[in-house]
């Protein structure tokens, strides 16, 4: 069910952010400046708050869902709730053998629905990772540490025994997460528990590690996350400065994977896999540049690397347009072993090394 459809979230006034000097470390870990051009971040006319907003600079593309009211609470989902129109349905594909999925949508766009039967540890399975998956969501603002969180969060937690991944995001500079809620929302409608800083500057990462830590805190607790999620499956995921901040983040051992989308530099120091995402028409954050010289190729860990070619740096705001199904699908094999995410990253023939749309390469996958 969809609480008040008309009820719309103000989107905050941008400021430009001064990136005049980015300190990035050297392969001797020395630290160094580089000049970066003062910029808009991002305009307020690429943003949509309603259901279906339209991705600003990749055609238009529309994800169910998202809507519904959202009402200031505190933590563990005292405060409101913001539910997703992810509909639910019998049918289904079956999962892959070997994966933590099971059920899944036998269509897109709500024609036929997911077969919602998770056991144990298993996730429903779907189809399409661009459009909701088949959890209905809560939205939780000024949650966790200190009130300075937003959640995004699978309304119904726990079903037929699942633990539910952490995921912990990064806003751009001078933004906050009700900038970036259609993509949250989508990932909470897909099992995940996402927690999002409402800080405008989460470059460092620490912002990230404490939302990730107060989950922690949470499943081992006795309140409505107890030992219903899953702190051994953790992905970082930001955008612009929030992707440098994943990056730092990913430095930490909790983190199993991260999703720098379009970002500034960061740590180098990654333990787990990396899925590294840059616009081909970005001019803030240069995809043959900062993308390939400073991030790519310092990284030791397996990565995947794809430049979608039209994409600019606004193009990840709102429900962040054509990065939305690469980002779902890697989190849902990283964190949730989906099996059938795979064939869009790994081999010669992988769906995005053969969508002309993209531009991608890999290493120690």
């Amino acid at each position: 069910m969809i609480l008040n459809t008309n009820a719309r979230s103000k989107a905050p006034r941008y400021r430009r952010p001064d990136w005049s000097r980015l300190e990035l470390p050297d392969a001797a870990g020395a630290r160094r400046s580089i000049v970066v051009a003062t910029v808009a971040l991002l305009l307020p006319a690429c943003v949509s708050s309603g259901p279906g907003a339209p991705d600003p600079g990749t055609g238009g593309h529309h994800a169910p869902g998202s809507g519904g009211e959202v009402i200031s609470g505190r933590a563990n989902g005292t405060g409101g709730t913001h539910d997703s129109a992810a509909v639910l349905g019998s049918g289904g594909a079956p999962g892959f053998p070997g994966a933590q999925v099971t059920g899944g949508r036998t269509a897109m766009n709500g024609a036929g629905g997911a077969s919602f039967a998770p056991s144990g540890n298993q996730i429903p399975s779907t189809t399409s990772f661009d459009t909701a998956g088949p959890y209905k969501t809560t939205t939780v603002n000024n949650t966790g540490p200190d009130g300075t969180f937003t959640l995004f969060r699978p309304t119904e937690l726990g079903q037929g025994g699942v633990r539910h991944p952490i995921i912990t995001w990064g806003n751009g500079t001078g933004t906050t997460p009700v900038i970036y809620s259609a993509f949250l929302t989508h990932l909470a409608s897909h099992g995940f528990v996402v927690i999002a800083s409402n800080s405008a500057n989460t470059g460092t990462g620490t912002e990230m590690l404490a939302g990730v830590q107060w989950l922690v805190d949470q499943n081992a607790g006795a309140g409505d996350f107890a030992d219903k999620l899953d702190p051994t499956k953790v992905g970082a995921i930001g955008h612009s400065q929030g992707g440098g901040g994943a990056l730092n983040a990913g430095a930490d051992s909790r983190v199993t994977t991260v999703v720098p989308i379009a970002p500034a530099p960061g740590s180098g120091s990654l333990k787990g896999t990396m899925a590294l995402l840059c616009g081909g028409q970005d001019t803030i954050i240069s995809a043959t540049t900062l993308c390939t010289s400073l991030i790519y190729n310092r990284a030791s860990v397996p990565t995947f690397f794809g430049i979608l070619k039209a994409a600019t740096h606004t193009t990840a705001i709102g429900n962040i347009g054509g990065y939305r199904a690469p980002a779902t699908a890697w989190l849902r094999l990283q964190l949730m072993g989906d099996e059938a995410a795979r064939p869009m990253f790994y081999g010669p023939s992988c769906t995005l090394c053969m969508d002309p749309n993209w531009t991608v390469t890999s290493k120690n996958l």
